[in-house]
C-alpha cells in the first residue's frame, strides 16, 4: 500500500510536471510570438521613421531650393530697384537744376521789372512834385497879385 501510495504520488507529481512543462511551453510559445510581434512593430516603426525622415529631407531640400530661388529673385529685384533709384536721383537732380535755372531767370525778370517800376515811379513822383510846386507857385503868385 505504501508502494501504491508512492506510485500514485509519483504519477501525480509526473502529471503535474507534465502540466507545468506544457504550461511553460505555452508561455515560451507566447513569449516567442510576443517577441516576434514586438520585432514586427519595431520594424514597422523604423520603416515609418525612415519614410518620415526621407520626406522631411525631401521637403527640406525643396524649401532650400525655393529659398535659394527667392534669394536670387530678391537680389535681382534689389539690383533693379537700385538702378531705378539711381535713375530717379539723376532725373531729380536734372529737374532740380532746371527748376533752379528757371527760378533764377524769374528772379532776374522780377528784379528787372521792379527796377523798371522804381524808375517809372521815381519819374512820376518827380513829375508830380514838379506839378505841385508849379501849382503852389501859381497859387502864391495869384494871391500876391490879386
Amino acid at each position: 500500500m505504501v508502494e501504491v501510495a508512492i506510485e500514485q504520488r509519483i504519477a501525480r507529481v509526473e502529471g503535474r510536471i507534465e502540466e507545468q512543462s506544457r504550461l511553460f511551453e505555452a508561455i515560451n510559445l507566447r513569449l516567442s510570438l510576443l517577441d516576434d510581434k514586438i520585432d514586427r512593430h519595431w520594424q514597422s516603426l523604423d520603416s515609418k521613421i525612415d519614410t518620415t525622415r526621407h520626406e522631411l529631407n525631401t521637403t527640406r531640400q525643396d524649401l532650400e531650393g525655393k529659398m535659394e530661388n527667392l534669394r536670387g529673385e530678391l537680389a535681382a529685384t534689389r539690383h533693379d530697384l537700385e538702378g531705378k533709384i539711381e535713375d530717379l536721383r539723376k532725373e531729380l537732380a536734372a529737374t532740380r537744376q532746371d527748376l533752379e535755372g528757371k527760378i533764377e531767370n524769374m528772379r532776374r525778370e522780377l528784379e528787372a521789372r521792379i527796377e523798371a517800376i522804381r524808375r517809372e515811379f521815381s519819374t512820376k513822383f518827380l513829375w508830380l512834385i514838379g506839378l505841385q510846386v508849379t501849382t503852389w507857385i501859381t497859387v502864391i503868385v495869384a494871391i500876391l497879385f490879386r
